[in-house]
């Protein structure tokens, strides 16, 4: 047999069934790199799961952290003050109540003098535009 009557796939090549087996090497070489696409694909998807499911371990971690922090805080200022925890509970709910409502001065010192500037400044142009266009 010589070497040109082998396929990189390895298998032999002989006479009328040539194409054939030309064919059947091909196809399983289409696999063979459709598998190791989907191969890759599929480790691709494994360390999304991973980091997802990493990110998702962590984040609830440090809720789990903040949430036992809040409360041995809570604990140790009831043992200061002397106030009860319930007490304690209703004040950090008014104070979280505060923040979270929405803010009315929007609309600051500086954002005014930034469009009073802005203005003016188109003024000026339009006014100059003009002078120009007329003249």
């Amino acid at each position: 047999m010589n070497v040109e009557n082998i396929i990189p796939g390895g298998i032999p090549v002989k006479g009328p069934n040539q194409s054939l087996f030309l064919d059947i090497s091909l196809q399983s070489n289409y696999n063979d790199t459709t598998m190791l696409k989907n191969d890759r694909i599929e480790e691709k998807i494994q360390r999304e799961i991973r980091r997802r499911a990493f990110d998702r371990a962590e984040r609830r971690t440090q809720e789990t952290d903040s949430r036992l922090d809040f409360e041995l805080k809570l604990d140790a200022l009831a043992e200061v003050s002397g106030l009860a925890r319930s007490e304690l509970e209703e004040i950090a709910a008014e104070v979280r109540a505060s923040f979270e409502r929405p803010r009315r001065d929007y609309f600051s010192i500086k954002s005014q003098v930034i469009v009073v500037f802005g203005c003016i400044g188109a003024a000026v142009l339009f006014l100059y535009l003009i002078i120009h266009w007329v003249f």
